[in-house]
């Protein structure tokens, strides 16, 4: 009898808590969007977000064929402020939710919205003596479009988002180089089972998308089929994140349209906050035609990250900068220049690459950069197994053997093949 009564109890408790969490679908049109590119659909965004953080996420967001235009900002009331910007869709502490482009959608940011720094007695551009500068007085920025903080079990499919930085007002530097302020098209923080597929976030002021998460655990975040192209500072910026998998999508064009902010990567893998980043996986994706680097591995530590099958061409800057551990690539096309390395004596500690092709090949009539296929300085161990390195106009390696003295120091080719005017070699130390 007490266990009936038990077994009763959580029942009710249970249905207690799916009445208050049903899940739920509507349309955006059903909170007062008009989708018809002229009217400013903000405000049904936000009605819409605020609607789901109720619920807890449990349910769909559809959004009809229609382009949604977005983006405000307004004079704030204090000194300390010039402009207040604000997030078009934000979500914390949700599960269970998915944002879903029924036919042919796009969100786009208006045009004349303020990014940088700004006089803001008449609005015209600042530029400061020296940098870095913060003085949030003088900052305007313009927030996130989808955010996700502590949310679980969220997915974004068939959405396009236009960041609009092209048709801006750009104002002075802010942060400690370019222009560091907020323009995200995905921003996710402590966030786990997310699945973002067939989305488009091209030409924001910063990133197309950025990973912030602290838990050590794997992530189970899963990007396929999405393109993060001609956005300002970085494709991707991945500062935090463990089991991140990436497949058959593009970070292109970084910094070439727009407004431009260092380190204008295709993707950025940088730890910041004590965050751990590893166990990676980039597979069929492109990093092409950067005006930084095409993938960066620089700052911050990180490790176990994979790349499969991917291109990567450095028209303005390196194809590839990778100084920290356990990177490897495989079948990888690399056209330009590898710089640096990880700088180990540890065969699993150092930086691979298994059946790749280096060629110093055009893109759109453009030479890659740098003056060899690979310029490895002060590197220690190095890994190229059943490579080809070919050689059009550039040399084929630097390799500054500083500290690399022992054998097992010692760049490693096996099985190699070099070809440089008309002539090819077998390289297998």
């Amino acid at each position: 009898m007490i266990f009936l009564r038990n077994s009763l109890l959580i029942l009710f408790l249970s249905a207690i808590t799916f009445c208050s969490f049903a899940a739920v679908t509507r349309s955006i049109r059903s909170f007062g969007a008009k989708g018809d590119g002229i009217t400013n659909d903000q405000d049904a965004f936000q009605k819409a977000a605020e609607f789901f953080n109720k619920n807890g996420g449990n349910g769909k967001l559809i959004i009809p064929t229609g382009t949604y235009l977005v983006g405000r900002q307004t004079p704030s009331k204090t000194p300390d402020r010039y402009l207040l910007e604000e997030d078009i869709f934000y979500l914390k502490n949700a599960t269970h939710f998915s944002i879903e482009g029924s036919g042919k959608v796009k969100i786009k940011y208006a045009d004349k919205l303020r990014f940088g720094s700004f006089n803001p007695a008449d609005g015209t551009k600042f530029t400061p003596k020296s940098m870095p500068f913060f003085d949030a007085s003088k900052l305007a920025q313009l927030g996130c479009l989808f955010r996700f903080e502590d949310c679980s079990f969220i997915s974004v499919i068939n959405v396009e988002a236009d960041g609009n930085n092209t048709n801006m007002i750009i104002g002075g530097p802010y942060g400690d180089m370019g222009i560091q302020l907020w323009h995200y098209g995905l921003h996710l923080t402590n966030c786990h089972d997310i699945n973002i597929t067939q989305t488009n976030m091209h030409h924001f002021c910063l990133d197309g998308l950025m990973i912030k998460n602290s838990d050590k655990e794997n992530a189970h975040i899963i990007l396929s089929n999405s393109s993060f192209n001609y956005n300002g500072r970085q494709g991707f910026s991945l500062v935090g994140g463990k089991g991140i998998m990436v497949r058959k999508c593009s970070f292109n064009h970084t910094g070439q349209a727009g407004v431009d902010s260092p380190p204008h990567a295709g993707v950025d893998i940088e730890a910041e906050g004590g965050n751990t980043i590893s166990d990676g996986l980039f597979e069929n994706c492109t990093f092409i035609n950067n005006k930084g680097c095409g993938l960066l591995a620089d700052n911050g530590e990180s490790a176990g990250m994979t790349f499969k099958n991917c291109t990567f061409w450095g028209i303005d800057n390196w194809s590839i900068w990778v100084v920290q551990k356990a990177y490897s690539f495989y079948n990888c096309a690399i056209f330009g220049s590898l710089v640096h390395g990880c700088y180990t004596s540890n065969y699993a500690e150092a930086t691979k690459f298994f059946s790749c092709v280096f060629k110093d090949s055009a893109y759109n009539g453009r030479e890659p950069y740098g003056k060899f296929l690979l310029e490895c300085d002060t590197r220690k161990k190095m890994v190229f197994d059943q490579c080809s390195f070919i050689a059009r106009h550039k040399q084929i390696m630097w390799y500054n053997g500083v500290g690399s003295k022992a054998k097992e120091d010692q760049v490693e080719f096996k099985h190699c093949t070099m070809e440089a005017n008309g002539k090819k070699e077998a390289l297998n130390n």
